[in-house]
């Protein structure tokens, strides 16, 4: 009896190379090769979704699928399979669609201006894929990524106008913008003006100094041959003395000096302890008609005040 042997080819592996994917916004192109012939299907998923399939039945070595309806800026898992005749091959990858939609604008854009300076600020972006500010000075950058909404601007010429443009970029890389002209303040030469000096809280050993001032300043009340006080800057100041000694005149000056270093000083004026200026209460109820030759007057004062009727 003879002995037929037969080999028979061994059983051929489909293998894949070259995968990719090509994304836009909404769409991804998946490709890839296969050393024999056979069908192509991608099945993929966002996270927290459930699998999709596209199928090209089409047997072919050069493999090309259109994912359509795809969220922009999103990460998609993704496998791909090919079927012959001669076996079955799939591989895992991922790619993330394009995301080319900018931020929302930066909003209520205002400023402050001073002499050499400029403050810009804006509302947040509360959005969650915004990623940083870059901020521009007559279209230059001077800050690449900045994280608050607030900017100082320095080194400026006086009573000059700036546009700033304050760029909104989300983690893609979009970017839009919101600009803004501001003008520095101009120089100040003008004296600032006080008024309405007068003296509260007097007594034996305290006293206390106000007046008001026509712009916000800095305040020093200087006493002659003694102490100083100051005040911190606004529009209506003031400065308290204590440990005065009774019946002692005091003498003093009020300086007031503005952003810009102008300064007023008020002529020398003085007070004196326990020196009581303020007229005392009077409250009375005189009748408007009375035909005696009494007149009875009804009131009240301080006491130990003496009180004369001038009729």
């Amino acid at each position: 009896m003879a002995l037929l042997i037969i080999t028979l080819p061994a059983a051929f592996a489909v293998s894949i190379s070259g995968l990719q994917a090509d994304v836009t916004e909404s769409t991804a192109q998946v490709s890839w090769t296969t050393d024999i012939a056979g069908d192509s299907r991608v099945t993929y998923a966002k996270e927290g979704a459930a699998q999709q399939t596209a199928y090209v039945p089409d047997s072919t070595t050069t493999h090309s699928v259109l994912l359509q309806g795809l969220d922009p800026g999103t990460t998609y898992t993704y496998t791909v399979r090919t079927g012959a005749a001669d076996g079955v091959a799939q591989q895992d990858s991922t790619f993330m669609t394009s995301d080319a939609t900018p931020p929302a604008a930066p909003v209520n854009l205002s400023y402050a201006a001073q002499l050499e300076s400029i403050t810009v600020s804006w509302a947040a972006n509360e959005e969650e894929d915004f990623s940083h500010y870059i901020i521009w000075l007559n279209g230059q950058p001077i800050e690449s990524q900045y994280a608050e909404i607030t900017i100082s601007i320095q080194g400026l010429t006086p009573l000059t106008s700036y546009e700033v443009t304050v760029s909104a970029v989300d983690n893609a890389g979009n970017a839009i913008n919101s600009s803004i002209t501001a003008t520095t303040a101009a120089p100040d030469f003008e004296m600032p003006r006080i008024s309405n000096v007068s003296i509260k809280n007097l007594t034996d050993t305290a006293a206390t100094i106000v007046w008001v001032t026509n712009e916000q300043t800095t305040g020093t009340l200087q006493i002659k041959d003694g102490a100083s006080a100051t005040t911190p800057s606004g529009l209506s100041h003031s400065a308290s003395l204590q440990n005065l000694i009774k019946n002692t005149t005091y003498r003093y000056t009020i300086e007031a000096c503005d952003a810009q270093g102008n300064c007023a000083r008020t002529d020398e004026d003085f007070f004196i302890a326990g020196d009581d200026r303020i007229p005392p209460p009077i409250e009375a109820d005189v009748p408007r008609y009375y035909h005696r030759e009494e007149l009875p007057v009804l009131g009240s004062t301080e006491p130990g005040i003496m009180v004369r009727a001038f009729v």
